[in-house]
């Protein structure tokens, strides 16, 4: 029965306001099936991206003294250059599209990009072809999916992210070996194109899975993309960026070189050559 007695406030009037804990926007998984997929297509991901980027001292050896002899060692390292600075770039455009709803946008076309810059690398005879399918197509779609991938991967974790982000980031050590082998072994049978689109077939086997798998977390609150400023007036935030900013700087020159390196100075065979880039 309803207290009609002034000043007090009757049970049937009693509203009980949710916690934060009842946001699913605030709770992650951090386990389960649906978040364990999610480490899978990042897996297969950064075995795309990260893994061909750390193959490309095969393919710089090989225009250097094949497909692109007449140009200078530096102009032929552009490709690859700009291949990892626009994975790397990209993420800036795909955050804030991910944060409008439009990850499977990212993800998706970033894959369709990829597999069909990779092929379109196969044809390619004059210099500027190679900047335009490998190093702009494939590295656009390279970031637009590792970007998407790896962003939402994470948003699935909370105690175990370092686990899941480990084990995701192991994919481009696999690639880094898979892509390398078999370039060694294809191009002298095959030739350089049939050589790319194997590569290409490969991606495109790694990448359908991870399409069909990888999604955004549900619940999860769509929000406005916004920059926090504040950041950049935090000491130590900024010695950490700066920090990572020069380990960056020079940790793929190795990845690039060492093959010519190896096979010009060190005479050592190709397979070799390639041996100590499948090793680092």
């Amino acid at each position: 029965m309803v207290s009609r007695e002034p000043g007090k406030i009757s049970p049937m009037h009693i509203v009980k306001l949710p916690g934060p804990q009842a946001n699913p926007d605030l709770a992650p998984p951090d386990g389960g099936t649906l978040a364990w997929l999610q480490v899978l297509a990042g897996f297969f991901v950064v075995m795309d991206a990260q893994g061909l980027n750390q193959s490309y001292g095969v393919f710089q050896a090989y225009y250097e003294s094949v497909l692109l002899h007449t140009h200078s060692p530096s102009n032929i390292a552009w490709i690859g250059s700009l291949q990892i600075f626009l994975l790397f770039f990209m993420s800036i455009v795909v955050s804030g599209q991910i944060d409008k709803g439009r990850f499977r946008h990212c993800f998706t076309g970033g894959s369709v990009l990829l597999v069909a810059s990779t092929l379109a690398t196969s044809w390619c005879e004059e210099y500027w072809q190679f900047v335009l399918a490998q190093g702009v197509g494939t590295g656009v779609g390279m970031g637009l999916v590792f970007g998407a991938g790896a962003q939402v991967m994470m948003t699935y974790f909370t105690r175990h992210l370092g686990i899941a982000t480990g084990i995701a980031s192991a994919g481009g050590a696999v690639g880094g070996m898979v892509f390398p082998a078999i370039c060694e072994k294809l191009i002298a049978r095959v030739g350089f194109g049939w050589t790319v689109r194997v590569v290409a077939l490969v991606v495109l086997v790694t990448l359908i899975p991870a399409n069909l798998i990888a999604r955004e977390r549900p619940g999860r609150r769509k929000a406005k993309p916004q920059m926090d400023w504040s950041a950049f007036t935090d000491v130590p935030y900024l010695l950490v960026m700066g920090g990572l900013f020069c380990t960056f700087w020079g940790i793929y020159f190795g990845f690039y070189f060492i093959v010519t390196y190896a096979q010009e100075t060190l005479r050592l065979s190709a397979t070799d050559a390639t041996n100590l880039l499948i090793l680092m």
